[in-house]
């Protein structure tokens, strides 16, 4: 008797129909998140533009959207208290541009506000990001500072304490390139403890000596900042967990096999196996510092570790396949298909990582950061990733519709077929990802999160599917087909 590693042939109606259900709830949740995330209903962003040469028209109190305030209103916030809010920044803003113009010469006020914050509403941030012009006599980094007029007060009694405002003057120190002309971004207001009140915060400065400058006013929805941690953490415990559970049941199977034929029937599908111990890292709760920091380094730093991931994944689908048709057909090994899979898998993680170094860390205020003049090539690198990460994808989704497609076991058909099923549902899903979401809300998309999610439940069930299970009968192709490579598993 030999271990030939599927438990989906020994399945019951009963069984295959939990299967099903998960996937199909896990799917239809995945979608409407998704859809909610496009929305960016969890995350509020405002961004105004300074643009010297008016090719973006500048609206004063941009923050003050119809839209800001009808949320405002309708989240039960007394509209007396949005209008004094209204009010009194515009006459703040008034005396900026009046007494502070000689100071700054043209002056632009920018302004943010927020209404009825909780007690710990994770990421309340103002920052800027600002683009020099581009200067070639200029090498190297240099350092450039923003100065204005700050005037920050709490929104309870507005009225009030908006009279008791006094002006601070600000400055900012950042690194710029003038090569590529870009500048690290900084924070100029991040709360945490907001004890319940609303804020208000105008900057005015002149901004004349840059290309142009972006504010972004970002700010998250506490109950959702607190399901997203929560997504998160789950998703690191559940494969903890799963991973632990299923060496206990290997070792359950070893000690009820008989002790000569440990080694013969018990296998460990050694591909399967790396990608459990890969899940808890994959699943880091790195991304949980974001909800409670103004940081948003650790998003990329979290999407790096997601894109080895991601390499890992197709990899693993790669392989499977391969071997799969190399046991059925005897195929000879194809050398040059592998070494080019391979290679592409190299390019990806090595241009990848050139995008992450060279512009992610950087322009997110990392604390490794490595600032260069290369900044913006590595968003050329990030391109290049996607589209190299896009074939390898598509490459696996040809090889499973033609080739994988053609073994026909008279035995384990169900296996192909379960197996053919759940990787094309994985791969349609990260097509999708590639193809309308790459771009949305960046930081740490709901999209991000769902795909995290189905590629959790492609891996359990793919273990699960290849559990060793001793059978008596062999099949036409031979006892241990489909299982790929396997490292013997003894006790002794």
């Amino acid at each position: 008797m030999k271990a030939e590693g599927f438990v989906v042939d020994n399945l019951g109606c009963y069984g295959k129909s939990i299967i099903l259900v998960l996937w199909g709830f896990w799917l239809l949740t995945g979608f409407v998140l998704s859809i909610g995330e496009v929305f960016q209903k969890g995350t509020i962003v405002e961004e105004m533009v300074f643009d010297p040469n008016n090719q973006t028209k500048l609206t004063y109190f941009g923050a003050f959207s119809i839209n800001r305030t009808y949320q405002a209103v309708i989240s039960g916030k007394n509209t007396s208290e949005i209008e004094e809010m209204m009010n009194s920044g515009r006459e703040v803003s008034d005396v900026i541009n009046g007494i502070h113009h000689n100071m700054f010469g043209e002056v632009k006020t920018f302004s943010d506000y927020e209404t009825g914050l909780s007690v710990y509403n994770q990421f309340q941030a103002t920052s800027l990001k600002p683009f020099v012009k581009k200067d070639e006599r200029v090498i190297g980094m240099r350092d450039i500072t923003v100065s204005g007029i700050g005037y920050f007060w709490w929104g309870s009694n507005t009225s009030e304490n908006f009279k008791k405002a006094t002006p601070t003057n600000l400055t900012y120190t950042t690194k710029c390139s003038f090569q590529a002309c870009e500048c690290a971004e900084f924070d100029f207001v991040s709360i945490q403890s907001v004890k319940q009140e609303s804020y208000v915060f105008l900057f005015g400065l002149d901004p004349t000596m840059y290309s142009f400058l972006i504010f972004h006013s970002k700010r998250g929805k506490p109950e959702y900042s607190f399901f997203k941690i929560t997504f998160s953490l789950a998703l690191s415990v559940v494969s903890i967990v799963f991973l632990i559970v299923y060496l206990g049941l290997y070792l359950l199977k070893a000690l009820l096999t008989k002790a000569d034929n440990i080694g013969k029937s018990v296998y460990l599908n050694y591909i399967t196996f790396v990608m459990l111990i890969a899940l808890p890292v994959f699943n880091n709760p790195i991304v949980v510092g974001r909800y409670f920091y103004n940081a948003d380094w650790m998003i990329y730093v979290n999407d790096w570790l997601f894109s080895v991931f991601e390499v890992a994944l197709v990899a693993y689908i790669y392989t499977h396949i391969s071997v799969t048709r190399l046991k059925v057909f005897e195929e000879k090994f194809d050398v040059i298909s592998t070494l080019t899979f391979c290679g592409g898998i190299v390019m990806y993680l090595t241009f990848y990582s050139l995008y992450f170094v060279m512009y992610s860390l950087p322009t997110n205020n990392s604390p490794f950061a490595v600032i260069t003049d290369s900044m913006s090539i590595g968003l050329l690198f990030e391109g290049l990733s996607s589209f190299i990460l896009f074939l390898l994808y598509g490459w696996v989704f040809v090889l499973l519709l033609f080739l994988y497609s053609q073994v026909h076991p008279p035995l384990y058909k169900e296996r192909v077929v379960w197996f053919s099923t759940f990787t094309a549902i994985l791969l349609v899903v990260v097509v999708l990802h590639f193809l309308f979401f790459q771009d949305v809300n960046p930081n740490t998309p709901m999209t991000k999160l769902c795909l995290q999610l189905i590629s959790n439940l492609y891996i359990f069930t793919i273990a699960y599917m290849f559990f060793p299970s001793p059978r008596n009968n062999t099949d036409a192709y031979g006892v241990d087909v489909y299982v790929g490579e396997y490292i013997p598993f003894s006790l002794n």
